[in-house]
């Protein structure tokens, strides 16, 4: 399951924003010479899905980009281009199928190009065109499976015509990607010059993407093929939160994220790096609620790192969410007689760190434990304690006997509890085709892993769970357990319950001042849930 999502955003290689934001692109392609970028994306594509859509997304377009010329890998256009096109189609790809099934049609109940799609030679099997148009939900891979090599190579271009001429933002496909209708009928044929086998059908279908309004042809349509996602899952949503919002959470989840920063109040303040950003000509706001949070101005295409921009070798930033640093903020006790100055802090489900390094930038006199399961996540916070300058507050605990020597001692304990990350959908582009329908498990996980965490907790501290799960199942309904412990009570964040209240951050408070953060068309947090309780007595109850 993916979690840490902030972690994910520094997957991709390639340039700085400043570089990004200054570069012109000095040679444009013509029709004639051959389109490498496009090829590269069907490979990457193929190879993705012939694993039925499991195959990772972010690791087949590093691979995609070294596959590149000497001169289009030094080209952070070229990169972005084939990034974001390969990305764009996985996320979309529900989507995508159902405006080729239209075009399909078109081409059928066309006189004059009917004949392209029975013609012998075509490329496609009689099988292919009965699976295009049957237009089977590509979240069960039935689509692409009962394709053949021929069939599964023509939808792969398809769907890259339609994503490039609909989706990809504009200043990608003014700059790469073929622009005539020969070029990207040369492109769907995916045949040499001499074989115009499959030629006939690919300009009667680029001649019917020319003619068709896309844009009024989605919005008459269901929300669940709008926004590429799983049937089930809108319905989920839409049962669980209503249509308004479920319209809004399953748009922005096909969209792309914000890029957010967490400045390291340990290295340098906001305001400076502010100040350093706008150097290097870098356009950002602070965030509006975390108090440590920059937001870059201009989104930064995909397949760029910011990794050389200036402060990241030091330590100055991290990439993360605004919601999965106000997660962070969450931990921070109430004023008050037992509130401690230097709290011993348990991350009961460390992962790779990010919050446990937020934690210690707030608390760099406080003590910090970070704890997970799976050992092999531990790995990545001990390299990234140094670069953040956290290596004095923060210990990686591995052993359990070590972390069973810390029950009734803890200030804070921090659940940031495994979950399905559909709050996180816009930062991993595979991941909606892997979500299932039956999995029921992980509540009881959550339940037992938070329920398990109220041992560490000394009398006076808190605890607060967190995921980036937008699902009553897993959100709600497990704070609920915890709401009927005796010895607990449920204590709201101010800041989360007050930005909400005013507006100032998309998400509702629940029960008990639980808080449900949405994610957004117009940027704000990914989807997150927090929920926080003090514990009043000596000893912890039964159930």
């Amino acid at each position: 399951m993916p979690g840490a999502q902030e972690e994910d955003q520094t997957a991709h290689e390639g340039h700085s924003e400043r570089k990004i934001l200054q570069t012109e692109v000095s040679a444009v392609r013509t029709e004639e010479a051959p389109f490498h970028a496009g090829e590269v994306c069907v490979g990457a594509l193929r190879r993705i899905y012939d694993r039925r859509g499991r195959g990772n997304a972010e690791n087949a377009v590093k691979k995609a980009i070294a596959q590149l010329g000497d001169h289009e890998q030094k080209d952070p256009v070229s990169r972005a281009f084939v990034a974001d096109s390969v990305l764009g189609v996985v996320v979309r790809w529900l989507t995508l199928h159902f405006v080729l099934v239209t075009l399909l049609t078109s081409v059928a109940q066309s006189e004059a190009a009917a004949g392209a799609l029975s013609r012998e030679g075509n490329g496609l099997s009689a099988a292919d065109v009965g699976v295009l148009n049957g237009f089977q939900r590509p979240g069960e891979g039935k689509a692409y499976e009962g394709l053949t090599a021929e069939g599964r190579d023509f939808l792969v271009r398809a769907l890259l015509l339609i994503y490039w001429d609909t989706f990809m933002p504009a200043h990608l496909r003014g700059c790469c990607g073929p622009k005539s209708r020969d070029g990207q009928a040369a492109f769907l044929d995916g045949r040499s010059a001499e074989d115009e086998s499959r030629r006939a059908l690919a300009e009667a279908i680029v001649d019917a993407q020319r003619q068709m309004c896309t844009d009024q042809l989605l919005a008459g349509q269901p929300l669940w093929v709008r926004s590429s996602l799983p049937e089930w899952l809108v319905s989920k949503w839409e049962s669980e939160y209503g249509t308004e919002t479920a319209e809004m959470v399953a748009m922005a989840s096909c969209q792309r994220g914000t890029t957010t920063l967490r400045v390291n109040s340990l290295k340098t303040t906001r305001e400076a790096f502010l100040a350093s950003l706008r150097e290097r000509n870098v356009n950002a706001s602070p965030t509006k609620t975390s108090p440590y949070g920059v937001t870059l101005e201009a989104r930064r295409p995909r397949g760029v790192s910011l990794r050389e921009l200036g402060g990241w070798h030091s330590g100055d930033f991290e990439l993360q969410d605004e919601g999965s640093q106000l997660i962070a903020c969450a931990c921070r006790q109430l004023d008050g007689p037992q509130a401690a100055t230097s709290p011993l802090i348990i991350d009961l489900c460390a992962g790779r760190g990010g919050k446990t390094l937020a934690l210690a930038a707030m608390y760099p006199s406080g003590r910090i434990y970070a704890y997970d399961t799976d050992h092999t996540r531990l790995d990545d916070i001990e390299w990234r304690l140094p670069r953040s300058h956290a290596s004095s507050c923060v210990s990686v605990v591995r052993d359990g006997q070590q972390l069973a020597a810390l029950k009734g001692k803890a200030d804070i304990v921090l659940v940031d509890a495994p979950c399905s990350s559909l709050g996180a959908l816009r930062r991993h582009p595979g991941l909606r085709w892997q979500l299932n329908q039956t999995e029921t498990t992980l509540p009881a996980l959550q339940t037992a892993i938070l329920l398990g965490a109220r041992d560490y907790v000394r009398p006076g501290g808190l605890l607060v769970y967190a995921t980036c799960a937008l699902s009553r199942h897993e959100n709600d309904h497990v704070a609920a357990v915890m709401d009927r412990q005796s010895g607990f009570a449920p204590c709201p964040c101010p800041l989360l319950t007050s930005a909400i209240n005013a507006g100032e951050l998309c998400g509702e408070v629940g029960r008990s001042g639980h808080c449900t953060l949405f994610p957004s068309g117009g940027g704000g947090t990914d989807g997150f849930f927090v929920a926080r309780w003090t514990r009043e007595d000596t000893g912890v109850a039964e159930m």
